[in-house]
């Protein structure tokens, strides 16, 4: 740990990040440099009472994902899309956050080389009361 980084390991693979809350805001930023990879994770939400962390829920989540399970680093560079399962995955992960977190909705982008590969918007789901 040092200027605000972290260097620790992920499903066995290197990781340098930096995460962080502020009322009403959460970061998380995670970097893969064997695997040539970053997911960065920013919510407007931050519940203090109830103590969940969900940038880095999510971004561990989509990493994971992206990631495929897999314990080794990439041996080539990813693909400039994301398969239909891929995207089907990520999209599952940010339903399921929205509803029970009363979260009313959620924009993802996935780039490659500075280029959009997905983008979309999720939401506005009901938050009831």
């Amino acid at each position: 740990y040092g200027l605000g980084w972290w260097v620790g390991e992920f499903n066995g693979h290197r990781i340098i990040g930096n995460y962080g809350t502020e009322f009403g805001f959460q970061s998380h930023l995670a970097l893969f440099p064997d695997d040539g990879m970053a997911v960065i994770a920013l919510v407007n939400l931050f519940d203090p009472e109830a103590g969940t962390f969900y940038a880095y829920d999510i971004g561990n989540g989509i990493a994971d994902i992206l990631l495929d399970g897999t314990t080794e680093s990439a041996t080539q560079p990813p693909t400039t899309a994301l398969d239909d399962i891929t995207v089907a995955k990520i999209e599952g992960l940010l339903n399921d956050q929205m509803q029970p977190n009363a979260v009313p909705g959620y924009a993802m982008c996935v780039a490659k080389d500075g280029s959009e590969v997905y983008s979309k918007g999720f939401g506005v789901t009901e938050l009831g009361g």
